[in-house]
């Protein structure tokens, strides 16, 4: 789409998608249900069909230009109904903000997080490769069976689980830590940034400590690693809930409501 039709297709469809419901969501279109409804995927989708229709007249340069046209007509049209996005330029305030922000134990505690996770895949690298390797044996030899097929997926699904989660907990917490300071006059107690971006960041912690715990059960020779990894998160999730006591109130744009 060029400039002018992005602009009449949002124009014609903003009643049809959920406001801000991209801002509160765990980053995994696929698996989304809500996804029709989201201005993002609208655009995503938008970039990939431009990507088919145009691969030999240089998709990087022509891709880039959709995303700054897209984003230029998501600005025009907030500013239309009143609605302030974000700031093109950050005030020494808010790097205050950010700076006191990282230095929180919470930020640094899921920055930890982050790299234990980068660590343990990297060490255990041969554990994950026999792991495949037994599942092509057992196909050559003729001897793979049901179960072993649904192990074998069931861990991959935890597998990317933890890598999709595993720079998003800290991003999200920085974002609340960096909203935390609440003006009552013109914000609500429970329905605010800090709230929602603090209950996306359990959400993912909740889903990361899911998928740890089948890693877990499965791999017992990396239990001790586990095991570490599993204390981190149950304080980052503990520490979260202490920090933003109503995170769990807040609604998300349609993924809460009923």
């Amino acid at each position: 789409m060029n400039k002018k039709e992005l602009r009449e297709f949002f124009s014609q469809n903003h009643d049809h998608f959920i406001r801000n419901i991209e801002s509160y969501c765990d980053r995994w279109c696929e698996k989304c249900d809500f996804k029709a409804k989201c201005t993002q995927y609208a655009m995503k989708l938008n970039v990939i069909d431009e990507k088919k229709a145009s691969e030999e007249k240089g998709y990087l340069q022509e891709a880039t230009e959709k995303i700054e046209i897209a984003i230029k007509e998501i600005k025009e049209l907030a500013k239309e109904k009143g609605v302030v996005l974000f700031e093109t330029t950050e005030s020494p305030e808010q790097r205050q903000k950010e700076q006191i922000a990282r230095a929180h134990h919470l930020a640094i505690i899921s920055k930890q997080y982050a790299f234990k996770v980068f660590v343990w895949f990297k060490r255990n690298g041969p554990l994950l490769h026999s792991l495949g390797k037994n599942i092509l044996d057992k196909v050559e030899l003729g001897i793979l069976e049901e179960q072993d097929l649904f192990d074998f997926l069931g861990i991959d699904e935890e597998i990317n689980t933890i890598k999709r989660y595993q720079h998003q907990i800290h991003f999200k917490l920085l974002r609340a830590l960096q909203n935390d300071e609440l003006d009552l006059a013109i914000q609500d107690e429970i329905q605010n940034d800090a709230n929602g971006s603090a209950k996306v960041a359990l959400i993912l912690t909740e889903k990361s400590l899911n998928a740890w715990e089948v890693l877990f059960d499965y791999f017992k020779e990396a239990q001790n690693e586990i095991l570490d990894i599993l204390v981190l998160l149950k304080q980052i999730q503990k520490e979260t809930s202490e920090e933003f006591p109503n995170a769990q109130k807040f609604i998300r744009p349609g993924f809460d409501e009923t």
